[in-house]
């Protein structure tokens, strides 16, 4: 993607561009880890701490501009032991532990600190994806076991089209601006699967999404303090999450 780690919003333009102007950005990420064990223990943890297609970039675009962001993650992990058969307490055996998480993926992030810093002409089109509905951003934790416990974590903290923390007044800050018959659409699609099994053990399965108590997390097609769009415009935003959750135990809890 295209990242401006200066953090001098305001500054000067990053990409300033004329008429009729096409610019797309695709970012990705895929995190996967593999444990297995025969007589001990299996941990296995995938991590993908940021996906961003834009991230703090000013940009000027004259009229008839076209901007498309495309970012993706992937973080899967998967964890399979089976212990010694003969271990007579429950979840005395081999544990599996699979820890899955997409911490950040977002397709446009952060649009500036003040007005005019993320600006487009009449006509233009602006479309930011993180994830599409036929190719999710997909967090996936497995663990298998059959003497012990078997955890498995899959969590993320915020997946967005467009996302810019709302940290100050409208018309002031964090401003997405096109002009006459513009479109802005932003979408993002997620897909969150944790699956705990064991013989005799403890099952936990746990599925995240967003931080507990703060509103600039989850899952959204558009979140900005404003977006300001001319006659004939058109905004919208899509958000859509699967989640499988599945923890099972024969002897255990």
């Amino acid at each position: 993607g295209m990242i401006d780690g200066s953090g001098a919003n305001g500054a000067s333009g990053d990409v300033v561009v004329g008429d009729n102007a096409t610019i797309t950005v695709d970012a990705g990420n895929l995190a996967d880890a593999d444990a297995s064990n025969v007589d001990g223990d299996a941990y296995a943890a995938a991590r993908v701490s940021e996906t961003f297609g834009l991230e703090s970039i000013q940009m000027t675009v004259g009229d008839s501009g076209s901007l498309t962001v495309n970012a993706d993650a992937d973080a899967l992990a998967s964890a399979v032991t089976v212990g010694d058969p003969t271990a007579t307490g429950l979840g005395s055996g081999a544990d599996a532990n699979a820890d899955a998480d997409a911490t950040s993926v977002v397709g446009i992030s952060d649009l500036g600190s003040g007005t005019g810093e993320f600006t487009f002409g009449n006509d233009a089109t602006v479309t930011a994806r993180a994830g599409t509905s036929a190719d999710r951003v997909t967090v996936g934790a497995d663990a298998d076991t059959e003497t012990g416990d078997a955890i498995a974590n899959a969590a993320s903290t915020v997946v967005a089209g467009i996302q810019d923390t709302q940290n100050g007044s409208a018309t002031a800050v964090n401003q997405l601006t096109v002009g006459n018959d513009g479109t802005i659409t932003g979408t993002a699609f997620t897909d969150f699967d944790a699956t705990a099994d064991t013989t005799s053990g403890i099952a936990d399965a746990d599925v995240q999404v967003g931080s507990d108590g703060t509103a600039a997390t989850g899952v959204f097609g558009v979140q900005v303090d404003e977006i300001v769009v001319g006659d004939g415009g058109v905004v919208q935003g899509q958000a859509g999450s699967q989640i499988n959750v599945s923890a099972n135990t024969v002897q255990g809890i």
